[in-house]
């Protein structure tokens, strides 16, 4: 079986569990750590390790990216969005594509936002801050 094949499968896995988190905002939006509720308050300003999301902007240690657009992934509820971004880091400005999926909180694991690069499929998980 392809990747490219895997991969669709495991995200339409993975939009199977999905389900809405709140009406006033889309469930992406929020402060999420990559190592867990530890990186969400970062020693000495270091904040390699956390993404802000709104709806219109993304922010991490090295970027600050603007939503040109976002729409629903189908089928998937208000889980689940691709978007169009521009974004600034380190001197340079960039168009870029990504998907988000969340992954609200069960038995099993804490809410989680899975990070899909388009381009090449790279995938980094992150895990939602508290408050």
């Amino acid at each position: 079986m392809s990747l490219v094949i895997r991969l669709v499968a495991l995200g339409l896995a993975i939009l199977a569990f999905c389900a809405p988190a709140r009406a006033d905002d889309p469930p992406f939006v929020g402060k999420w750590a990559v190592e867990g509720s530890k990186a969400c308050t970062p020693q000495g300003g270091d904040t390699d390790l956390l993404l802000t999301v709104t709806t219109k902007k993304l922010s991490s240690y090295a970027s600050t990216c603007t939503v040109l657009s976002s729409r629903r992934v189908s089928h998937s509820g208000d889980n689940a969005h691709r978007f169009k971004l521009r974004c600034i880091g380190e001197g340079e400005t960039s168009n870029s594509e990504l998907i988000l999926v969340v992954l609200e909180k069960n038995e099993l694991r804490p809410d989680m936002l899975v990070h899909i690069d388009p381009a090449d499929w790279a995938v980094i998980s992150y895990l939602r801050c508290p408050g």
